[in-house]
């Protein structure tokens, strides 16, 4: 049988949710990065003032995707046939 639309939205929702932990790990990378370069000449360096954007940047992107998907589950879908 089928999925219905909810289920595949579902499942879809899902499928971004798993690949996050890749984003996520991209984003420690980039913090632990930046650490090392905290007590450093290499601090308020170019390459460190980058680092900070990109995890400002990736950070808040993650919050608006896992948000977006949070509201994207919770849609009621038409049904049509007279059941909505």
């Amino acid at each position: 049988m089928a999925k219905s639309r909810a289920q595949r939205l579902n499942d879809a929702a899902n499928a971004v949710r798993a690949n996050l932990p890749d984003i996520e790990a991209i984003h420690e990378e980039l913090d632990n990065w930046r650490n090392s370069l905290e007590d450093t000449n290499l601090e308020g360096s170019a390459t460190y003032e980058k680092l900070e954007e990109n995890l400002e940047e990736i950070q808040e992107n993650l919050d608006t995707i896992s948000y977006a998907l949070d509201a994207i589950v919770e849609i009621e879908l038409a049904q049509g046939f007279g059941r909505d």
